[in-house]
């Protein structure tokens, strides 16, 4: 066997195997949650709130006021549904009502890319409140994330909270 066709095998066998395998996503968990059901999202009187992809709707809080979100039962992420934009100081609070400690990414959207405003953790039990000051044309999400997934990946995160 020549090396061209050695070559031509192994490009082969190569494609094969990452054709092959598998590639699964994984999203937050949806089994029990308060708002309305049959649905894979979150909603919040008939609006979508969360979502396991980043969001692209936007909320003016300035024009539309205060913005709440509650999840319960999520074993991995989740994001807010909304960019939200409209003021210069905002306060996020997040109650936790799990038992699981909660990773809080507050994200805000650059011309190219993304920025951490602040990264903090709820304990099981408490409230964060947090300040963040921003241009009022800038965007930010906020990504809710189980602290513990990658040790236990049996423990879920429940919250709730609001963006004013």
């Amino acid at each position: 066997m020549n090396k061209l066709h050695r070559i031509a095998i192994s490009a082969l066998c190569a494609s094969l195997l990452f054709s092959t395998t598998a590639i699964t996503t994984t999203y937050a968990s949806t089994n029990n949650f308060s708002e309305l059901s049959g649905n894979m999202a979150y909603h919040d009187n008939l609006l979508q709130t969360r979502d396991q992809t980043k969001p692209t709707s936007v909320w003016n809080i300035a024009d539309r006021g205060k913005k709440t979100f509650a999840a319960q039962n999520i074993y991995q992420f989740i994001y807010t549904n909304y960019l939200f934009t409209g003021k210069k100081n905002y306060t996020i609070n997040v109650y936790n009502s799990g038992d699981t400690t909660i990773e809080v990414f507050v994200v805000k959207q650059k011309l190219i890319g993304e920025a951490n405003v602040i990264t903090p953790r709820v304990q099981p039990g408490r409230i964060g409140s947090y300040n963040i000051s921003l241009n009022t044309n800038e965007r930010f999400y906020i990504f809710f994330q189980n602290a513990r997934w990658n040790a236990d990946q049996s423990s879920s995160m429940s919250f709730s909270g609001a963006v004013y």
